[in-house]
């Protein structure tokens, strides 16, 4: 922890036990310091309605696809379980947690 902590505790353990106010302020005037270096920059609320306006208009097209390339892999995984499972228990396994992420999938649309 030499990065960026490594000054605030070096000064924490200069301190002691006899911590001076000082000492409290030079570690809240780092962490201002450190707080004020931030480079990424800040949109305002119209630059962001901006950004996110192609998003607002539903695209049926791309709600199609996205019904169709997960409810059709899901059921195709419901029925290879289906028949896998009269030949190994073992082998339903990774089939039923990848048929587990596609139902989540299917859950979150």
């Amino acid at each position: 922890m030499v990065g960026t902590h490594g000054n605030a505790w070096a000064l924490v353990m200069d301190m002691g036990a006899h911590a001076s106010v000082d000492g409290v302020e030079k570690m809240q005037n780092s962490a201002k310091n450190r707080e004020n270096t931030d480079t990424s920059p800040q949109l305002s609320p119209r630059e962001w309605k901006k950004l996110v306006a192609e998003f607002q208009n539903p695209h049926i097209g791309r709600a199609v696809w996205q019904l169709i390339n997960t409810l059709i892999p899901l059921l195709a995984i419901w029925i290879t379980l289906y028949f896998l499972k009269d030949v190994s228990i073992w082998l339903c396994l990774p089939v039923a947690m990848l048929g587990g992420l596609f139902l989540v999938r299917a859950f979150i649309i």
